[in-house]
């Protein structure tokens, strides 16, 4: 079923996606001065016409999975913007590769929220001083996908030699690979890779997808025992 929004007169509209009422009718009564604000539910965003630039702003509670973030801003061309309660410096990194252009804290208030809005329908972006602060004390790797598959599995606890039935290679060539990661990201040991990889780990992520970006702080560069 395809999803029309209604007539919305003069205002332009601002959907919002999320499961809590108590939050749609606050988001909602903020935006009132300046949008015609349309509830989309999560279920039938893949469904709804957005016009390109339109605002939707998706709360992140709602377990909005990346790929529909990616498919409102990249495909659509929407101007999706994130609710979040904490944002942490791995969640901007992964919506900024989404085309997500910004994320308002939970702390922001009314006026706040409609500046931001008012930026990103100008063709800014929108991330907060402090959160951007911290994105910029992190680096970032990319991986390849056989990297990003190692990464992922160790994350889950696999150890060598189930890594390596996983993915029908020799418990050598994962020896190799993980020796090879070490330097690339500078890390000690495969239990610090584990930690990151886990701290890296979006549920809004399928399972079974590699990380293709590993985000670190800038200072792992610590001697890795022989």
């Amino acid at each position: 079923m395809t999803i029309t929004a209604p007539s919305t007169g003069e205002r332009k509209p601002a959907y919002i996606i999320t499961r809590s009422e108590i939050l749609m009718c606050g988001l909602g009564a903020a935006l009132a001065p300046e949008y015609a604000v349309i509830h989309l539910p999560l279920e039938m965003a893949g469904a709804a016409v957005i016009e390109p630039g339109e605002i939707v702003l998706v709360d992140f509670q709602s377990d909005a999975p990346l790929s529909l973030l990616a498919d409102l801003a990249q495909r659509r061309q929407a101007n999706v913007v994130l609710w979040a309660e904490d944002a942490t410096p791995e969640l901007g990194f992964q919506t900024i590769n989404c085309g997500v252009r910004g994320i308002i804290q939970a702390h922001a208030t009314a006026e706040m929220l409609r500046t931001a809005l008012r930026a990103v329908a100008d063709g800014q972006v929108w991330y907060e001083k402090s959160l951007t602060d911290v994105m910029l004390s992190q680096k970032r790797k990319r991986l390849t996908k056989r990297e990003g598959q190692l990464v992922r599995l160790l994350g889950e606890g696999l150890k060598n030699k189930e890594i390596a039935e996983r993915l029908m290679i020799t418990e050598g060539t994962v020896k190799v690979y993980f020796s090879k990661l070490y330097d690339k990201l500078g890390v000690a040991d495969r239990w610090q890779l584990g930690m990151y990889a886990r701290q890296n780990f979006s549920d809004r992520a399928s399972d079974t997808a590699p990380l293709r970006m590993l985000v670190l702080p800038k200072k792992t560069d610590v001697p890795r025992a022989a």
